[in-house]
C-alpha cells in the first residue's frame, strides 16, 4: 500500500486531514476527535509492518506540509492553540525549547490545577501558618513531612503568598 493512502478509503492523509478543519479564523481548527487537552487526532497510515495508530494533527500537517520532522524535534505551536493546525503557527522545537516557551508564557499546570495534587491553596496556606509540628501537619492533610517542609519554606507552592 502506497504511503498515505489511508487503508479503508484509499484518500491520502492530507485530504482526510484538511477536510475536519475550519479555515475560517487566523487559527485553522481541527474539528474531529480530539484529546483530553485539545490537540486533534488522526489514524495515520501504516508503514511497512507496522499497525496503525493516532497521530497529532498538528504533527500531521507539518508532514504533509514541509515534509518528515527530523527525530528528536516537536512540533510546537505559536498560537498555544491546541487544536490548531495552520502550518503558519507551527515550528519546530526540542522538548526542552516547549517547556520553556510553555514557562515563558505561564501556561503550565500548577498547585491544583495538577490533577495528582491533594491540596488547595486554602490548604497551603493553613500549613504554613499552623503552628504545629510538620509530622502533624502531615497527618493532618495526608501528605509527608517532607511536602509540609517544602510547602512551609516556599520550594513548594513558591507563587502563593
Amino acid at each position: 500500500m502506497p504511503k498515505g493512502v489511508y487503508r479503508r478509503t484509499n484518500k491520502p492523509v492530507a485530504d482526510r486531514l484538511w477536510s475536519k478543519v475550519d479555515k475560517t479564523g487566523e487559527c485553522w481548527l481541527w474539528t474531529g476527535t480530539k484529546s483530553w487537552f485539545g490537540h486533534g487526532s488522526i489514524n495515520a497510515d501504516r508503514t511497512q509492518g507496522q499497525p496503525r495508530r493516532l497521530q497529532l494533527t498538528h504533527r500531521v500537517a507539518w508532514e504533509v506540509t514541509f515534509g518528515p520532522i527530523p527525530e528528536g524535534l516537536c512540533v510546537l505551536h505559536s498560537c498555544d492553540t491546541p487544536a490548531c493546525v495552520n502550518p503558519k503557527h507551527l515550528f519546530l522545537g526540542t522538548k526542552s525549547e516547549n517547556s520553556l516557551d510553555m514557562v515563558r508564557k505561564k501556561r503550565q499546570a500548577k498547585g491544583s490545577q495538577l490533577p495528582q495534587t491533594k491540596l488547595s491553596p486554602r490548604d497551603v496556606l493553613a500549613i504554613r501558618s499552623d503552628p504545629g509540628t510538620q509530622e502533624s501537619i502531615a497527618i493532618k492533610y495526608d501528605i509527608s513531612q517532607s511536602q509540609v517542609s517544602a510547602i512551609r519554606n516556599r520550594k513548594k507552592w513558591r507563587w502563593l503568598e
